[in-house]
């Protein structure tokens, strides 16, 4: 698979994927050995069920999550990709719930 394309599968990854909640795409543009590091995670994501938990989560916490890709470098199978993401995260205040910008 070329550079292009493997940057493309990251960029669906994020945009798609996480920023739309398509599930479906994960069996189609991941492996079984996948792995993606994330500083915002305590351990990395390792396989697609691992991918499909970490959208649920996400996607629960954040209903109007999107993302944008910013950057991306490729070189060999490794891609890094810089972007930027915005929603509002839902927490209860007393009987209501409210949203809140992150």
């Amino acid at each position: 698979m070329s550079e292009e394309q493997l940057k493309e599968i990251s960029r669906r990854e994020f945009e798609q994927i996480f920023g739309q909640g398509r599930l479906g795409l994960v069996d189609e543009t991941v492996a079984a050995d996948y792995v993606c590091y994330d500083s915002a995670l305590p351990e990395p994501l390792r396989g697609p069920e691992a991918l499909k938990q970490a959208v649920r989560g996400f996607r629960a916490a954040f209903p109007d999550l999107t993302f944008v890709v910013e950057e991306q470098i490729a070189e060999a199978d490794t891609v890094v990709t810089r972007w930027t993401a915005t929603g509002h995260i839902w927490a209860s205040s007393s009987a209501s719930p409210r949203p809140e910008r992150a």
